[in-house]
């Protein structure tokens, strides 16, 4: 499993079988006036694929292929959602709990920890 290196925590990755699943904080665009909150997040599951480059050869190359996606203006609503769409392509309820875990960093890792000490 990997973690943003940035400043604040921005992303997690992890694996499974044929699986990367990224799941990204970043801040909220300017143009999105719906909601107040200062940050979004997206998941994204991909598969890994191995496929001919080229007809004429037989170069096999590995490709990333788009399973799901999805973008969601509150750490709430995600946290709501990401145990119902992980199951889909992980059958392991440790391994959903794990990624649901790390998702979590990214939310309470950037928090300063004086405020969550003194309760605010």
């Amino acid at each position: 499993m990997i973690k943003g290196k940035d400043k604040q925590l921005d992303y997690v990755k992890t694996f499974h079988d044929q699986y990367v699943i990224i799941i990204a904080k970043h801040p909220r665009f300017n143009w999105v006036k719906h909601t107040e909150n200062k940050d979004m997040y997206f998941i994204y599951i991909t598969r890994l694929e191995k496929h001919f480059v080229d007809k004429k050869t037989a170069q096999i190359g590995e490709f990333n292929v788009l399973c799901y996606h999805n973008v969601f203006f509150n750490y709430h609503d995600m946290m709501l959602r990401l145990e119902p769409i992980l199951s889909e392509y992980i059958l392991d309820s440790k391994k959903i709990f794990k990624i649901a875990m790390l998702a979590q960093e990214l939310e309470y890792h950037s928090e300063d920890p004086l405020k969550q000490a003194s309760g605010e």
